[in-house]
C-alpha cells in the first residue's frame, strides 16, 4: 500500500512528505488535544 501511495505521489508531482503534513494539519484541526486525547468520540461530537 505504501509503495502505492508513494507511486501515485510521484506520478503526481507531489511531495510525499507534504502530504503527510497537510494531513496531520486537518487531523489536528479536526480533533484538537483539548478536546479528544482520550476519547472516542467523533469530531462533530466534541
Amino acid at each position: 500500500m505504501l509503495t502505492y501511495c508513494l507511486l501515485l505521489a510521484d506520478r503526481l508531482g507531489l511531495d510525499p512528505l507534504d502530504v503527510v503534513l497537510e494531513k496531520l494539519e486537518v487531523t489536528r484541526a479536526k480533533y484538537p488535544v483539548e478536546l479528544s486525547r482520550g476519547r472516542s468520540t467523533k469530531h462533530d461530537q466534541l
